[in-house]
């Protein structure tokens, strides 16, 4: 599997900021917001292919209830609904 990698790199310059609407292999729209040293993106399925996320850090994908929680350098991978909005913390 290919990997969407979030904020591989981000330059201290850009204290906050945001990118919405980017277009990822396998069908994927990525909106990115970071703020504060957070980072956090949101993640929209439009064919339901498996997606690979690729990071460094700690990732939380989901909400209180049903979530994917992960930490280090790694790629999670996941089977999105069409549609389905995944809300990714980074730290």
């Amino acid at each position: 599997h290919g990997a969407v990698e979030l904020f591989p790199t981000l330059p201290d310059a850009w204290g906050e900021g945001q990118v919405t609407g980017l277009r990822a292999r396998g069908g994927f729209v990525v909106d990115l917001e970071w703020t504060d040293g957070r980072k956090f993106a949101r993640i929209v399925s439009t064919l339901g292919r498996d997606l690979c996320v690729k990071y460094n850090g700690y990732l939380r994908v989901g909400d209180e209830q049903h979530a994917i929680v992960a930490e280090g350098e790694q790629k999670v991978l996941f089977q999105p609904e069409v549609g389905q909005k995944y809300d990714i913390a980074l730290g």
